[in-house]
């Protein structure tokens, strides 16, 4: 058991540490070939930031891992607010542009609903619940929206977001740009593959779901990219980077991972969904309610949020 946690973790490290060469490289080579470094951020930059979640979901869709696929993106999503946002906020106060407020929260939030409406197969038509490739395109065309909707956003301010973009662009020979998008990508397929190999096997020897393994270890793993990134932006006081990043990524996990995983191979949830999917929508809600009123998200929020996401995790583990 020890030697699963120990590889899950050098999984985690190298998921984590691919992702981050991959942006850098890609980003690099793409700026040396003249394109547009607003292009780069809102398609490399984007992407490469849920590549963690993205690979390990794929790898768990291919091999029928589906409570890993369930639990991996619901638990990231959950830990992104509960987590992610409540610590953020006890660091300091979390203040929330009103265009995150009213257009792109809510866009988080109506992909949740998405979600939601996609696992009632079993009130609806009375069968098993899953999520097939129809549902997997229907979360696909809710992503494309989501995309342009964020590429008219930042042509609005294209001045600003350009020079944004290209102060992060590091500066690389194209060549070792390219032997590094190259390591990175058979990185990401090994630290995917450890993840998802050693969670299953850990899953078996402590007798409990796969679900559980997803919403816990694996969904807190593949988030610590953005707890990483919220920390920094917190401490910087970069508000709008922070809750952007966790807005972004839980609309990444809902619509785009989750649409091509069940796309590539439905996802059976032979398993209790409706508990993780309401605390999912209940952190939603919590978020746009709690910043409402001031557009900002106080230290005694962000406590609450904190104190959700423990009792729920403590749920999750008595009723293992």
């Amino acid at each position: 058991m020890l030697l699963n946690i120990f590889l899950i973790i050098i999984g985690f490290i190298i998921l984590i540490k691919s992702a981050d060469w991959l942006i850098d490289s890609s980003a690099s080579l793409a700026n040396k070939l003249g394109i547009s470094a607003l292009i780069i951020g809102l398609t490399i930059v984007a992407f490469g930031t849920s590549a963690p979640e993205l690979v390990v979901n794929l790898i768990s869709s291919v091999k029928g891992n589906n409570g890993i696929v369930f639990g991996n993106i619901v638990g990231s999503n959950i830990a992104n607010i509960l987590l992610i946002i409540g610590l953020g906020a006890i660091i300091r106060p979390l203040s929330i542009k009103s265009q995150t407020l009213f257009k792109e929260i809510p866009l988080m939030i109506l992909g949740g609903l998405a979600l939601l409406i996609l696992t009632l197969d079993e009130f609806f038509t009375h069968h098993n619940n899953i999520i097939d490739r129809s549902d997997g395109a229907i979360l696909l065309l809710i992503f494309v929206v989501f995309i342009y909707y964020i590429i008219q956003s930042a042509l609005i301010e294209r001045g600003k977001a350009e020079e944004n973009y290209k102060k992060s662009i590091k500066d690389q020979n194209p060549f070792i740009s390219s032997i590094l998008i190259i390591i990175s990508l058979v990185g990401l397929f090994i630290g995917g593959k450890l993840v998802v190999d050693n969670a299953v096997s850990l899953a078996i020897l402590l007798n409990v779901s796969e679900k559980l393994i997803g919403l816990t270890i694996v969904a807190i793993g593949t988030s610590l990219p953005e707890l990483t990134t919220v920390m920094i932006c917190t401490l910087k006081k970069q508000n709008d980077i922070a809750i952007g990043t966790i807005i972004g990524s839980n609309i990444f996990n809902i619509l785009f991972i989750f649409g091509l995983s069940s796309f590539i191979t439905p996802v059976a949830l032979n398993m209790p969904i409706k508990f993780d999917l309401s605390i999912m929508m209940i952190s939603f809600l919590l978020i746009f309610l709690f910043s409402l009123t001031k557009k900002k998200i106080e230290k005694w929020e962000g406590l609450i949020l904190l104190i959700i996401y423990l009792i729920y995790l403590l749920f999750l583990i008595l009723g293992a």
